[in-house]
């Protein structure tokens, strides 16, 4: 996993980090964002996730999804295919 999406996801606040960022919506709700797009939505409460390319089918944002896939499959459940957002 990337170094700024482990940092990222164990943050407690909203922050950013170069080109990635965590916002939080609510203190349950989690936007994890890459070059000013939402990525990954995590709902901590209902322990889900779901994610999306934004319409921007690169390589880096497709490492960047599968890095807070590969993490978040750990502990909660995919809600939604790429895209989909």
């Amino acid at each position: 996993m990337m170094k700024t999406i482990k940092a990222l996801l164990n943050e407690g606040t909203s922050r950013r980090i170069g080109n990635h960022a965590v916002k939080y919506i609510e203190p349950s709700i989690r936007h994890f964002i890459y070059h000013s797009t939402v990525i990954c939505v995590v709902d901590d409460r209902q322990k889900t996730f779901s994610v999306s390319n934004g319409g921007y089918n690169t390589p880096s944002t497709s490492k960047a999804i599968n890095s807070y896939r590969d993490e978040l499959q750990r502990t909660h459940k995919e809600i939604s295919k790429e895209g989909e957002l």
